[in-house]
């Protein structure tokens, strides 16, 4: 899932990869894409664009359709209604992909139904018939990345291609990203992730979350936690 940890998004890129694998007689899992979350990307702003969504939907689309037995799309509801940690979504592949999951889902994790299959699967009819609630996220992660890329221009690392796909941002650090990650949360009660745990090496960089901070009006919460980050790297 190429957007994690950095935000990049690119379906050229996506197109390339499938046509090299498939062409070598190769399927592909994509493993829940942020497919919905998707914002453009200016010089001091992050911007909510529905055009720009539905597009780069529409092609994803066209791809999926051109590779139809050979690509499987795996999406979550953390992904599509910001529910994090409720592990349950929708795949699009073909018919043998699919039956082959459905067997597999039902030996391995059905056999105590609970609650939160009830809900993960009422929350997914609704978004399925109306899929609507990811705009109000999109929203709230223009905003929430806005803050970023005013407080802390010096320190943010955003894809180059001028839009952005994720819940994550990537932080520089003044030190290696393990130390400065356990200095946050020992003295400024921040969490976030050390970058070694995506580029295999230590790394003066860590991972942010953009959603673990609950939002409400204003957001003020999200707002002043930026700015005590922004204490912490210098």
């Amino acid at each position: 899932m190429p957007n994690n940890p950095t935000g990049y998004t690119s379906i050229d890129d996506l197109k390339r990869i499938i046509e090299s694998i498939v062409g070598n007689d190769g399927g592909v899992i994509w493993d829940a894409p942020y497919i919905f979350m998707l914002l453009k990307l200016t010089r001091n702003k992050a911007i909510f664009d529905k055009s720009l969504l539905e597009t780069t939907l529409e092609r994803i689309k066209e791809i999926g359709q051109k590779y139809y037995d050979d690509v499987c799309i795996l999406s979550s509801l953390s992904k599509t209604c910001l529910i994090a940690g409720l592990r349950f979504g929708m795949a699009t592949a073909n018919e043998d992909w699919i039956t082959n999951m459905n067997a597999i889902i039902g030996r391995e994790n059905l056999s105590s139904v609970t609650l939160s299959l009830f809900v993960g699967k009422h929350i997914l009819e609704a978004f399925l018939r109306n899929p609507i609630t990811h705009e109000w996220t999109c929203e709230i992660l223009a905003d929430r990345l806005t803050v970023l890329i005013e407080e802390l221009s010096d320190y943010l690392m955003l894809p180059g291609n001028g839009t952005f796909g994720g819940l994550y941002v990537l932080i520089r650090t003044p030190e290696d990203g393990n130390k400065f990650a356990k200095k946050l949360v020992e003295e400024y009660g921040i969490v976030t992730i050390p970058g070694s745990s995506f580029c295999g090496k230590p790394v003066n960089v860590v991972r942010l979350s953009l959603v673990a901070t609950p939002w409400k009006e204003g957001d003020e919460t999200w707002i002043e936690s930026v700015r005590v980050l922004k204490k912490a790297l210098s």
